[in-house]
């Protein structure tokens, strides 16, 4: 059953599928690659590796 809007929630509706269009960017890039871009994929892979090594190294030393 279709849903009844009221003309500001159509508004904004056809506003947000506008944006979405008129200003997506037109190439085969995924979300993960688009997000790569500024180097945040890299410093996340990093964090997490570091964050791997101390639990390792904490691991380590209570078995010594």
């Amino acid at each position: 059953e279709p849903v009844e809007l009221e003309d500001d929630e159509w508004a904004a509706l056809a506003v947000e599928a506008f944006h979405a269009r008129a200003f997506a960017m037109p190439v085969g890039l995924s979300n993960i690659d688009l997000g790569s871009l500024d180097g945040t994929a890299t410093i996340s892979e990093e964090a997490a590796r570091e964050r791997m090594q101390g639990l390792l190294d904490k691991l380590e030393g209570e078995a010594d």
